[in-house]
C-alpha cells in the first residue's frame, strides 16, 4: 500500500497538514454601518446591546443570510440525504457478484469435455439447490472447487468487499486504500487491529503512555489520514466513525440487519476480521459513552449506499443536526461565541462536541443548553403561523407601543389623566426599561394589579 501524505517512517523531520478551518480569505467585509444602524435601532428600542447583536444574527442582513436561513439550510440539507437514499447498497452489489460467479461456472461445467460427468451433475446439483438468502449462499460455497476462474475471481471479490466495506465504515479512506488488496495487505490490516485494541485496552485500564501512542502511530499511522497528535484525538475520530457505522445498522431493516451479520463473517474469508472490529467498538463505547450509538434514520431514495458510503452519510447527517443546534440557540444567557457555526472538519478536530469524558460545565447564571425561557419563547405572527423558523415580530412594532405607552405613563405621573392608565402601569415601564427589555406587553401585565390607592 501507498504512504499516505503525513505517515510517519523512520525517524527524520515529520510535516503536519491538515484542514483549513478558518473564514473564506477572499471574501468582502462585512458591512459594519447596516448592522450598527441595525443593532443601534433595537438598542433605543429597548432592547439590551447583546439581544439586538443576536438578534441582527438571527435575521441577517441585506447580503448577509441570517442564522435563521442557515438553519433553514441545514434542514433542507438533511431532507435531501435522506430522501435520495437507501442503505442496500453492499447487499446489492455481493447478491450481482454471486449471481456472475454461478453463472460463469455453470457455463463452464456445460463445455468442459474432460470432466467426469459423475462429478459435472453433483457440482449442478450444488449450485441449482443454493439457500435464496444471499448470505446463506455465499457461506455455502465457501468449500466449492471452483472450475470456471471467472467465478472464482468473482466469489473472492465478495470477500473482498465485505473487508474494504466493513473497515471503510470505521477507518476514513480505508476503502480506498485497500482497492486492490493483497496477502500483506490483509496481514498488515490484522496487526494494526490487534495493536490498536491492545492500546485502546490499555488506555481504558489508565496503563498507557505517550510512548505507547507513539510507537503505535510510527508504525500504522497510513492508516490515519486524521493525523492525530495524541491517543484522545484517535478516540474521537474512531470513536465519531465507529458510532456512525452503528446508526447506520440500527437505520437498516430487520431483513438486511440480518443479512449484513451472516455476510460479515465472510469478511476476507476469516471471521478474525469481524472479532476484531466487534473489540474494537466495545473499547470505543466505553471510552466514548456519549457518542450516540442508538439512533437510527430513514432513508426513503433509491440512491443505494455501500457500508463505507453509508457510515459517512449518517456522520455527515450528524454534523447537520449539530450544526442546527448551535444556529437555533436561542434562549436567555446562551453565548454569541456558542452560537456561532463552527466548520466540519475532520472529528478529531472537534474535540468536546460528544462523547468527551470532561464535558464543560455550565457557567453559574446560565441557562442549560435548549432551555428557553418561556418570557422568550417566540410567537409566530398570523401569516408564519405553524413555520418553526418564521422570525419575531420587527422590532419597529415594540417601539411604536414602546412610545404610546410612556406617554401615557407620563401623564398618569403627572396626574395628567391619560386614558385611566394606574400608576403601577408606569412603574412597570421603569422596570421593564432598567433590565432592558422592550416595554410592550405591559399594559396586559398590569391588567392584572389593582389601581394606585
Amino acid at each position: 500500500m501507498a504512504e499516505q501524505p503525513g505517515a510517519r517512517s523512520g525517524s527524520g523531520p515529520l510535516s503536519r497538514f491538515h484542514r483549513y478551518e478558518g473564514g473564506d480569505p477572499l471574501a468582502p467585509p462585512v458591512d459594519l454601518a447596516e448592522a450598527l444602524d441595525a443593532i443601534g435601532e433595537d438598542v433605543m428600542a429597548g432592547y439590551s446591546p447583546e439581544r439586538a447583536l443576536s438578534e441582527f444574527l438571527r435575521r441577517g442582513g441585506r447580503d448577509t443570510l441570517g442564522l435563521d436561513d442557515l438553519a433553514r439550510r441545514v434542514a433542507e440539507r438533511k431532507r435531501e440525504l435522506l430522501r435520495r437514499h437507501e442503505l442496500g447498497g453492499t447487499l446489492r452489489d455481493i447478491q450481482k457478484l454471486l449471481e456472475n460467479a454461478v453463472l460463469a461456472e455453470r457455463k463452464q461445467l456445460a463445455r468442459d469435455v474432460e470432466m467426469d460427468d459423475t462429478d459435472r451433475a453433483f457440482a449442478e446439483m450444488r449450485l441449482e439447490n443454493l439457500p435464496p438468502s444471499t448470505a446463506a449462499a455465499v457461506k455455502e460455497l465457501g468449500d466449492y472447487d471452483w472450475r470456471s476462474s471467472t467465478a472464482k475471481a468473482d466469489y473472492q471479490k465478495i470477500k473482498d468487499m465485505l473487508g474494504q466495506e466493513l473497515l471503510g465504515q470505521r477507518f476514513e479512506g480505508m476503502k480506498q486504500t485497500l482497492e486492490n488488496v493483497t496477502d500483506d495487505d490483509r496481514r498488515s490490516v490484522n496487526e494494526m487491529l490487534s495493536d490498536l485494541n491492545e492500546l485502546l485496552d490499555k488506555h481504558r485500564r489508565g496503563a498507557d503512555t505517550p510512548e505507547d501512542f507513539e510507537r503505535f502511530m510510527a508504525e500504522h499511522g497510513r492508516f490515519f489520514p486524521e493525523n492525530p497528535q495524541n491517543i484522545d484525538e484517535l478516540i474521537d475520530a474512531l470513536a465519531a466513525r465507529s458510532a456512525a457505522a452503528q446508526r447506520m445498522l440500527n437505520s437498516m431493516t430487520e431483513e438486511q440487519r440480518q443479512e449484513l451479520m451472516e455476510l460479515s463473517a465472510q469478511a476476507f474469508g476469516s471471521p478474525q476480521l469481524m472479532q476484531q472490529l466487534a473489540d474494537l467498538d466495545d473499547n470505543l463505547q466505553a471510552l466514548r459513552p456519549g457518542e450516540n450509538w442508538s439512533g437510527a434514520e430513514r432513508f426513503d431514495g433509491d440512491q443505494p449506499l455501500g457500508l463505507a458510503d453509508g457510515a459517512q452519510v449518517l456522520a455527515d447527517l450528524a454534523d447537520l443536526d449539530e450544526l442546527s443546534e448551535q444556529l437555533t440557540q436561542g434562549y436567555d444567557g446562551a453565548r454569541l461565541d456558542e452560537r456561532r457555526p463552527r466548520q466540519a472538519g475532520p472529528p478529531a478536530r472537534r474535540r468536546g462536541r460528544r462523547g468527551c469524558p470532561h464535558p464543560a460545565r455550565p457557567r453559574a447564571g446560565v441557562a442549560p443548553r435548549g432551555h428557553v425561557p418561556p418570557r422568550f419563547a417566540r410567537r409566530p405572527s398570523a401569516h408564519t403561523e405553524g413555520d418553526a423558523s418564521a422570525r419575531s415580530e420587527p422590532p419597529a412594532r415594540h417601539r411604536r407601543a414602546d412610545v404610546a405607552t410612556q406617554g401615557r405613563a407620563r401623564r398618569a405621573a403627572r396626574g395628567g389623566g391619560g386614558g385611566g392608565i394606574r400608576c403601577d402601569e408606569a412603574m412597570g415601564v421603569r422596570r421593564h426599561r432598567a433590565v432592558g427589555h422592550p416595554a410592550h406587553g405591559v399594559e396586559r401585565r398590569a391588567a392584572s394589579r389593582g389601581r394606585c390607592g
